[in-house]
């Protein structure tokens, strides 16, 4: 009982300190949409959500251990494609990476009171199911990135229901995004970021998620009919790094979608 009382008390902290920052968030990206328009002014919000991410983690104790870091130039630009696990996994990627990104987002996050509006600004949303809306959001993201800021899809497009799935069959949108821009892709590797939702509700819990970047891709002279193997490639990397570092599965489980391709990873 004491337990549950003290997880339900350190929810309503986290809560209140994060509606601290929403209540700042508003006003900056007027702000910003107001002085240097929508487009031109996103790595200005973007730069305060990072900021916003970072700082709201440190203080309710929530702590990311990134790896690898020095795989990365922090002044070049890329593809970002993690394993998607839960529902905080966006706000995880912000707190966890220093490069600012925009991202790929569901259209119903829009319509989220205070939140949808920016969600609006900050991430490219989509209608998964229609696939004009699709071949428009990679354009829109393309447009983003014009402006130098990287680009971050979850290549599964939303996570499993079921925890013991490995990963879900990857789309080729981020693929095409990169090859497109001619941006490296990342494949990163996020594990343990369940344990912040239980089932993906309410009430919040303390935890460590760690954040595992791989060898950028570099996608310089690759064209469309090249986007098949580039994804079996990154699926392969990520597979193989959830197997050995997600807890859930210490190494052992298969994924009845992940079929071994040995000479597809890098």
């Amino acid at each position: 009982m004491l337990y549950k009382i003290g997880i339900w008390l350190y929810t309503a902290w986290a809560l209140f300190i994060f509606g601290i920052f929403l209540a700042f968030a508003l006003p900056w990206a007027r702000f910003t949409a107001w002085c240097w328009g929508e487009r031109r002014g996103l790595p200005y919000l973007l730069r305060y959500c990072q900021f916003w991410a970072k700082t709201w983690a440190r203080l309710i104790g929530l702590r990311f251990v990134v790896r690898n870091r020095e795989l990365l130039d922090p002044k070049q630009q890329y593809v970002f494609v993690p394993n998607h696990t839960a529902n905080g996994d966006t706000f995880v990627m912000v707190a966890a990476l220093n490069h600012v990104f925009t991202a790929l987002g569901k259209k119903e996050v829009g319509s989220m009171p205070l939140m949808g509006y920016l969600f609006r600004r900050v991430c490219v949303l989509v209608d998964r199911k229609d696939t004009a809306d699709r071949r428009r959001s990679v354009e829109e993201l393309k447009k983003r990135a014009g402006y130098g800021v990287s680009v971050l899809l979850f290549p599964e497009g939303t996570f499993p229901s079921q925890p013991d799935v490995l990963l879900l069959p990857f789309h080729s949108g981020a693929f095409r995004v990169a090859i497109e821009l001619q941006l490296p892709i990342v494949p990163i590797v996020l594990t343990n970021a369940r344990q912040m939702f239980s089932n993906n509700k309410l009430p919040l819990r303390p935890c460590t998620i760690t954040c595992i970047y791989t060898p950028p891709i570099d996608t310089a002279g690759m064209g469309e009919a090249d986007i098949p193997l580039l994804k079996e490639q990154v699926y392969q990397r990520i597979a193989a790094m959830v197997l050995e570092h997600e807890p859930l599965f210490n190494g052992t489980r298969p994924n009845p979608h992940w079929t071994q391709v040995p000479d597809a990873v890098s």
